[in-house]
């Protein structure tokens, strides 16, 4: 799986958004691309999920660390994804906010403004590289308040 960044994540609760598994799984490294799989008529998730990170290292830590982690009293499965071809058709694309820095996520179209609003309220800024020491501090605490909080419910 060495020339693959992306994982495949299975068992989340339905009432997961894509900002809330872009910060749990930031814990382990810079995610860039996230398709949360949906019912294409209804907009409901499926449950799973693919994420991109960064580099391939942080994949190796997202593995060994949440396969079998319990979030929101579910236990949920990651692994590494050989083949994986982001979806292009079109109908589930979204660029990121405006001004967000944030590169292709699957969010259907309904959701957008929505997903907008979550990274406003978390002010979260995935591509930039050079954060200080204490945003970084930071963006960690939140991740495992938020992940430790979702698994207690």
């Amino acid at each position: 799986y060495k020339n693959s960044s992306y994982i495949y994540i299975s068992g989340l609760d339905l009432r997961l958004t894509e900002g809330d598994i872009a910060i749990i799984f930031s814990q382990w490294g810079e995610p860039i691309d996230i398709n949360l799989i949906r019912d294409k008529k209804l907009g409901i998730s499926k449950g799973y999920c693919f994420l991109c990170y960064e580099d391939q290292k942080s994949t190796i830590l997202a593995v060994d660390n949440a396969n079998d982690m319990i979030l929101l009293g579910k236990h949920i499965k990651v692994d590494h994804v050989r083949d994986y071809k982001p979806n292009c058709d079109g109908e589930y694309i979204f660029t990121g906010a405006e001004g967000s820095g944030i590169g292709v996520f699957g969010v259907t179209k309904d959701i957008q403004t929505r997903f907008k609003t979550e990274l406003d309220i978390l002010n979260l800024n995935f591509s930039n590289k050079i954060r200080g020491r204490s945003d970084n501090i930071e963006k960690k605490r939140r991740a495992k308040s938020l992940s430790r909080s979702l698994s207690l419910e």
